[in-house]
């Protein structure tokens, strides 16, 4: 092949190459919308989000159960209006955890055919405070008096281990935040007033329960944690969001969040991949880019989420991306505006883009003779 002709083809690779790069997402400035009872919700008052194997987001309010199908809400009947605080759905079983007023309950199979686990605890409040489920499919609940149980093929539940030892240093004390930090390892946040030993481990083969060892006196007062890998993140009442490590007990220091952190305590806080959600008690909610120390305020979006009082309940991010996140407005949709992909990689220079691919989570790498990006 003559020198015109490879100029010819490797012209026509270049478009080509731009034409598929037009094409793709570029991590933006985020898109917020606020769905609430304008658009069907039964309540604005959103605790608990959770995505079944259909794509149906479910979402737990203050005035039953409601399932979003991208377009509108529906009322699941069969719940009515009780106050739902909790969803947990099991991809393995195809059953959707429910916590409501007066019972703990599933919701199986394809028509969703309705199961009550656990009914109302006589002295009152909800039959549970969370359920989670282990790698290996086992499935646990925490109940609020600090019993917590396990549950068979059929449903039945049966105590496993106990925490109520660690209620008794003061009235009013509770255990929250069950979260997995390995196979064999649920982590649970216990609030006594004091913060002095605020995190503890539950072996979940032996039934052993201990505190988590810090390298560093972390005294919080913690209202939501969350593990990812080996990094802990919480958020507290006073310090704002923490990111700890979990073998060391050692913060990261990580100073964005100190641009954020504020004297407000944090409902909520998540961290998907080097991005970081924090919401706060004065109803500002960020978002924290890690890898570019950049944070947005997601509130400036929404004005009506800063005219009155607004807190944060739960945070949850669908397969596409999409985060959603239950306040005491409706749901926020947080998406990314599209920009051109290619202007991250215009230059005056011949590029020679030479492979492309995309990660699991969604990240673009194209390698070019100038060096391989990343996006």
């Amino acid at each position: 092949m003559d020198r015109l002709g490879r100029a010819f083809i490797l012209a026509g690779l270049r478009l080509l190459c731009g034409l598929i790069l037009c094409c793709l997402p570029w991590a933006g400035h985020a898109k917020v919308e606020l769905l609430d009872d304008r658009n069907g919700l039964t309540s604005n008052i959103v605790y608990a989000i959770a995505r079944d194997s259909t794509g149906f987001l479910w979402m737990g309010t203050s005035n039953g159960l409601n399932i979003y199908d991208g377009y509108s809400f529906t009322r699941y009947q069969s719940l009515g209006r009780q106050q739902i605080t909790g969803l947990m759905y099991d991809g393995r079983r195809d059953a959707l955890w429910v916590v409501a007023e007066d019972g703990l309950y599933v919701l199986e199979g394809r028509r969703r055919r309705l199961r009550q686990v656990l009914a109302k605890e006589p002295q009152g409040g909800m039959p549970a405070r969370e359920v989670i489920k282990m790698p290996d499919g086992r499935v646990f609940i925490m109940r609020n008096h600090g019993e917590i149980l396990t549950v068979d093929s059929q449903y039945r539940t049966r105590v496993f281990s106990s925490a109520r030892s660690l209620l008794k240093t003061r009235p009013g004390a509770d255990v929250r935040n069950m979260t997995v930090f390995s196979d064999s390892l649920i982590l649970f946040s216990v609030n006594d007033g004091s913060g002095a030993l605020p995190v503890w481990q539950l072996h979940t083969r032996t039934g052993e329960i201990g505190p988590v060892s810090w390298r560093e006196k972390n005294v919080m007062l913690p209202l939501a944690m969350r593990v990812y890998g080996d990094t802990l993140v919480v958020s507290t009442i006073g310090k704002g969001v923490l990111m700890l490590n979990v073998n060391t007990g050692s913060r990261y220091d990580i100073p964005q969040l100190a641009r954020v952190r504020g004297k407000a305590a944090a409902d909520i806080a998540a961290l998907y991949g080097q991005t970081l959600y924090a919401g706060f008690a004065d109803g500002r909610l960020y978002r924290v880019d890690l890898r570019h120390t950049t944070v947005e305020d997601l509130n400036g979006e929404v004005p009506l989420l800063t005219e009155t009082y607004n807190r944060h309940h739960c945070i949850f991010r669908d397969p596409g991306g999409i985060v959603w996140v239950g306040t005491n407005k409706g749901v926020l949709k947080i998406s990314t505006r599209d920009r051109p992909f290619l202007k991250l990689l215009q230059s005056d220079a011949p590029l020679s883009i030479r492979g492309m691919t995309e990660d699991r989570a969604g990240d673009y790498y194209i390698g070019t003779y100038r060096g391989l990006y990343h996006y």
